[in-house]
């Protein structure tokens, strides 16, 4: 959720087991790219920019979702608001 390459402020995020998402490959891209993104309380959400996206069943994937929360992880926990208010702030393009 929050990249590597970025410098650690606040908690470390580079091998943090809930600063991560299993997405498609194809879903990793769009939301690299900031086409969709999360909520604090894990719900999914879609940018203004999402019809830019040329990819017609990729588009049907994602907003079949929009509004849903996401699966837990086997052991119960999700991503840290942390990690998703960093993507919203610098990747979503609202």
């Amino acid at each position: 959720i929050k990249p590597d390459n970025v410098a650690e402020e606040g908690t470390p995020h580079r091998a943090h087991i809930l600063n991560g998402l299993c997405l498609c490959r194809h879903c990793h891209i769009a939301f690299d790219k900031g086409y969709f993104s999360l909520t604090d309380n894990h719900r999914i959400i879609t940018s203004t920019k999402f019809s830019d996206i040329a990819d017609q069943n990729l588009k049907t994937v994602i907003l079949s979702s929009v509004n849903s929360t996401i699966k837990n992880r086997v052991d119960n926990r999700l991503p840290l608001p942390e990690f998703i208010q960093y993507h919203r702030a610098n990747k979503f393009k609202d």
